[in-house]
């Protein structure tokens, strides 16, 4: 089997996820996947539609024009806004698709059924070009497979609908939680602001009210978190392209989160040449720095954070957040991208959050076409550096929306 994916954490989860059934050779787009098919024909490809050098429909034009490689299954992995080159794909060969986020079930479900149908079809080709053909044992044979396919089909049914229900059951009860919080969250920071506006408050109750007021700040960031995730997941997130001024962009975050550096200690500073005019959703952009810039800050004790700005040779945007922390160990750098992970023990842990600032942002960069990546050292710091295509992707420009899903391409 053969699995062509650019995202390195998506590949690699799609060949531990399919290597339970079956050998598993991975490419890291559609040039190395098509060498690997040719060197070696797989009974299944799985791929990407966008990757870079050769996408996952130019892979499959290549797949269908090559002899030996016509009839391989091919299963296409896609998001929603891909519904057009969805179709377009069917009809080019492609067997099969599977929305993003891959579902561990029906993935494996469907890559199951697929090979089946692929071996199936070699032992009837097989028989077909033998000098003896055994027309009875191929009935039993291809019936025995047929069974196989619909048993393989049925749980695949079954694994899609419980694992779209869960989905259901998680979004209700985060969105449901999190509305339930903002409200009061909102009463007792307007109360404590009436507080701190009365002169008979005395200086230890006047620590005590900020105290209150921080607590309440940290729960609102928490909640607004929550509530972001759950759109995103929900596949109710919009990205509303217009021109936008990307030095301003990245001064105004600087400027605001500066005081949260500084009462660390810490130097936040912004550099690179203005890039000039750029067309993207300034609002996911913004949130998208906002999260990187707390999160260096939360993670840095002495030194600095440092916001890079420049355009890449193509016409991207990039964006680089450097910090002089406690940097990453390689063996967790996979683990900061997932929601709800955290590399600090529970009990142990002292720093604020929920594990969903990096998670959302990696979410946000996908919904705007890009890609977010992470170099780290232990003891000397991180470096998250995004990259954003101008203008979001044709599908979702026309439709106004996204649904980029949590273990999405």
């Amino acid at each position: 089997m053969l699995v062509v994916e650019d995202h390195p954490e998506l590949r690699d989860f799609l060949t531990a996820a399919l290597g339970r059934d079956h050998r598993v050779v991975a490419a890291r787009d559609g040039v190395e996947g098509l060498a690997a098919a040719r060197a070696r024909p797989p009974d299944l490809v799985v791929t990407d539609i966008m990757m870079p050098r050769m996408g996952g429909a130019e892979l499959v034009a290549a797949l269908r024009s090559t002899p030996p490689l016509i009839d391989v299954p091919i299963i296409v992995l896609t998001a929603r806004a891909d519904d057009d080159l969805r179709v377009e794909l069917l009809r080019q060969g492609v067997n099969d698709y599977v929305m993003k986020p891959v579902t561990l079930q029906e993935l494996r479900a469907r890559a199951a059924r697929l090979v089946a149908m692929k071996r199936a079809g070699d032992v009837l080709r097989q028989a077909l070009a033998g000098a003896r053909l055994d027309l009875v044992g191929l009935a039993r044979e291809l019936a025995r497979r047929n069974r196989e396919l619909d048993t393989a089909l049925e749980t695949a049914h079954a694994a899609r609908d419980a694992a779209n229900e869960a989905a259901r059951a998680k979004d209700a009860l985060l969105s449901m939680v999190s509305h339930e919080l903002r409200t009061p969250l909102t009463t007792i920071g307007l109360q404590v602001e009436r507080l701190l506006r009365l002169p008979e408050v005395g200086p230890k109750e006047r620590q005590a009210l900020m105290k209150v007021a921080g607590a309440g700040a940290r729960l609102t960031g928490l909640v607004a978190s929550l509530l972001d995730y759950v759109r995103v997941e929900a596949g109710r997130l919009r990205v509303e392209l217009a021109p936008l001024d990307a030095a301003a962009l990245v001064q105004d975050v600087v400027d605001e989160l500066r005081p949260q550096a500084e009462r660390k200690g810490l130097t936040l500073a912004s550099d690179g040449a203005a890039p000039g005019p750029f067309v993207s959703d300034a609002r996911l952009l913004r949130t998208i720095l906002v999260n990187l810039v707390e999160n260096a800050i939360k993670y840095t004790e002495r030194g600095e954070v440092t916001v890079v700005l420049g355009r890449e040779a193509d016409g991207a945007l990039r964006l680089q957040v450097r910090d002089t922390g406690v940097g990453i160990a390689p063996a967790e750098q996979g683990r900061v991208f997932e929601p709800f992970e955290q590399l600090e023990a529970p009990r142990a842990k002292h720093t604020p959050g929920i594990g969903l600032g990096l998670a959302l942002v990696r979410q946000l960069v996908r919904a705007l076409g890009g890609t977010v990546a992470l170099e780290s050292t232990p003891g000397a710091g991180s470096t998250f550096t995004l990259t954003v295509p101008e203008a979001a992707p044709a599908a979702a420009a026309a439709r106004g929306d996204a649904a980029p899903r949590a273990s999405e391409g």
